[in-house]
């Protein structure tokens, strides 16, 4: 896209003159069998014309999209909206952030080596199974054990332990087996805001390490006009013409976001693309029994 200068595919002119001429073919064609009315030339209408039907509203929905951003901070209700230039709206209604949930999945591991002629300085190796307590893994030929692991821990100065904190970061006690086959052992741990990374040398130019733990799910708790709503990634709420998406997230403090970012969407045109979807599926299903006992 970049390379033509197009914003996107979608909205380029070849698109667009393509769907343009497969619309008037469809309705041509439809116009040359509109009589004599056969059962036949039905099953052929309800098909093209759902079609025509479809690509009409998706132009429709193109056109009168509708994509607005709230950030919302909890128990501070929300009236303002703001589009991708960050131009300010008002919003339909006012939104209020009762809660932010966020689950990860477990962390896996690096075995990071110094190498000057790697781009970034590093060469790394990549462990592939989510960090738990008693997994074994072998990479780029060390063998690697996780002994204990603790999904949100603390550094007290003297010892790894255990606490119920949502900034707190995974943590986990390795025992390896190089390939030669000496064994090193020690705590690991990916670091958050309150939390400092922790990583386990084996030469002076190799450690493992841990990864930040990627999102499993997020959501978001609201008050929308006196009613509760639950709302996800793609979990919308559906309130008056509009479906509210979870957005974002400050990414640095995850579980322990101080706000969410949710989507506001309208799309008049989507029951017109509804409306020729069912059309066609309509016509497929007489097909379907137009050929039920028929010759061979």
């Amino acid at each position: 896209a970049e390379k033509f200068g197009l914003v996107s595919y979608w909205g380029s002119w070849p698109f667009l003159m393509t769907g343009y001429l497969m619309l008037l073919s469809l309705m041509g064609s439809c116009g040359r069998r509109i009589w004599p009315m056969t059962y036949t030339n039905f099953l052929y209408q309800i098909n093209h014309i759902g079609l025509a039907v479809a690509l009409i509203g998706g132009a429709y929905s193109g056109l009168t999209l509708e994509r607005k951003r709230m950030v919302l901070f909890k128990g501070m209700p929300a009236g303002t909206m703001v589009d991708e230039q960050n131009r300010e709206f008002r919003a339909p209604f006012e939104v209020e952030l009762r809660e932010f949930r966020m689950e990860s999945f477990n962390p896996t591991l690096t075995l990071a080596t110094i190498d000057e002629k790697s781009p970034d300085g590093l060469k790394q190796a990549p462990g592939a199974l989510l960090l738990k307590k008693g997994v074994t893994e072998k990479v780029a030929g060390h063998t690697i054990t996780v002994e204990k692991f603790y999904k949100h821990a603390a550094f007290d100065g003297l010892h790894w332990r255990e606490v119920p904190w949502k900034t707190a970061a995974p943590a986990a006690f390795l025992k390896v087996k190089t390939p030669d086959g000496k064994e090193k052992s020690g705590w690991i741990c990916s670091g958050s805001p309150e939390t400092m990374p922790a990583y386990l040398m084996l030469r002076d130019d190799q450690a493992i390490l841990m990864n930040t733990p990627r999102p499993k799910k997020f959501e978001s708790d609201l008050r929308v006009e006196g009613k509760d709503y639950r709302v996800g990634v793609n979990q919308p709420a559906h309130i008056g013409g509009y479906d509210i998406y979870q957005f974002s997230y400050d990414e640095k403090m995850g579980a322990a976001s101080g706000y969410s970012v949710i989507e506001i969407v309208r799309d008049r045109g989507l029951p017109i693309v509804y409306a020729g979807i069912f059309m066609m599926l309509g016509g497929a299903l007489l097909h379907m029994g137009n050929g039920i006992g028929g010759k061979k």
